[in-house]
């Protein structure tokens, strides 16, 4: 079978590609951003040798005005897409392309793609910047005209999906009144977490020496930072700046690695120089993929989401790299999903992150048994041979006849 996968191209997609690609499916990835973590050279610099190949064009990259003008370029990709594949997954802008398609597709959703790009509230978000003057032009009523019509795309490409894989039902309220908006049926839906299962490679052995290593490398902002983060943007970077306080000033030794990833960089920053913890912090850029992985193995724990978004990727990559993982673990939604819950330190509040701080520099000895907990849940729950297993017995595809 010929797989296209067009969007974010570089992380879950990419996984699920490898999966089909291992199980002797022909896969093409097309990637809609330029940075490079979107890339999918980027994973593949960590993915075994002896891995099948994927393949994607040298430059295919888009921008949303290739999505919201539906651009000759665009139009040209769709055109070579519905010529090659037996099956497309959408990602991020993907979804609006789903009424060109001649063949089925499938919304592969990690996040904004539905938050954002499916939700009209965007038209409001994106209007946030925009002077009084502009706001009464008629340029003004061309960009919301455009706009709306792109986000009526992504609802009707999500809608008509003959899979959606997204996260299990009841661990985003957001995704959830959407998906009721959209008239998404139980049926249609598909839960997956995936990791790079296809990395041999040993991880680094985890710091044996203090102080207590800490990385969070997921997208920051501050509770108060910006009305109009979405409940997927809400990482919780407060709660964890808090509870690495009261630990740090309570007399724990502790270095704290912080990506500038997110809506409001700057505002996290005066916070963290506010609080009086800016010694016991170190602030890194956005990373290529191999350098997350390289901070990640730096650390002896690792921060995910401490809102109640729960774990994603940033938790499947570091049990899987050997690391413990800190923040809402959401064992109510995974115990129910996966029979046990995920292991690590599970932490809701500022108090809770500072206990488990304490806890883990008063018992350094027993992080790395915790760590292989995690990474044997990890090898079990997350690998993609076996999602794309699932994913076929769910989309039978008729392949075409390429003699």
């Amino acid at each position: 079978m010929r797989i296209a996968f067009v969007g974010n191209v570089n992380n879950a997609p990419h996984l699920l590609a490898l999966g089909f690609a291992e199980s002797g499916h022909e896969c093409r990835l097309v990637p809609t951003r330029p940075e490079a973590l979107h890339q999918p050279s980027s994973l593949r610099a960590l993915v075994d040798t002896h891995t099948a190949e994927v393949t994607w064009p040298p430059d295919a990259s888009l921008a949303d005005s290739d999505f919201v003008d539906r651009s000759p370029r665009l139009r040209d990709l769709v055109a070579d897409i519905n010529e090659w594949a037996d099956l497309v997954f959408l990602n991020d802008q993907g979804p609006s392309i789903a009424d060109l398609l001649s063949v089925p597709h499938v919304a592969h959703l990690t996040g904004s793609d539905l938050t954002y790009y499916a939700n009209y509230d965007s038209i409001h978000l994106r209007e946030a910047g925009w002077s009084g003057d502009f706001r009464r032009s008629r340029e003004a009523l061309d960009h919301r005209l455009a706009w709306s019509h792109l986000v009526a795309r992504q609802r009707h490409g999500i809608a008509s999906a003959e899979l959606i894989i997204h996260d299990p039902p009841g661990l985003r309220p957001d995704a959830e009144i959407l998906f009721q908006g959209l008239g998404v049926m139980p049926s249609q839906r598909l839960a997956l977490r995936l990791g790079n299962t296809f990395c041999s490679r040993a991880s680094r052995p985890m710091p044996t020496d203090a102080p207590l290593r800490i990385a969070c490398l997921a997208r920051i902002g501050v509770r108060d930072a910006d009305s109009a983060q979405s409940f997927t943007d809400r990482k919780g970077t407060d709660i964890l700046l808090e509870g690495f306080r009261r630990f740090v000033l309570s007399g724990g030794d502790a270095r704290l690695t912080v990506t500038t990833k997110g809506l409001d960089p700057a505002r996290v920053q005066q916070y963290v120089t506010s609080q009086g913890i800016g010694r016991w912090v170190e602030w890194v850029p956005e990373l290529s993929y191999e350098h997350y992985v390289s901070v990640i193995e730096d650390q002896h724990i690792v921060c995910d989401a401490l809102s109640p978004i729960g774990p994603a990727g940033i938790a499947m990559d570091s049990m899987l790299r050997r690391r413990v993982v800190l923040g809402n673990l959401r064992p109510d939604v995974y115990s129910a999903w996966y029979g046990t819950a995920l292991p690590g330190l599970h932490c809701e509040t500022a108090a809770d992150v500072a206990q488990a701080l304490s806890w883990a520099s008063a018992h350094p000895h027993l992080l790395p048994a915790l760590a292989e907990e995690g990474n044997r849940a990890a090898l079990r729950n997350f690998d993609p041979r076996v999602a794309a297993r699932v994913v076929l017995e769910r989309v039978p595809v008729r392949t075409r006849d390429t003699s």
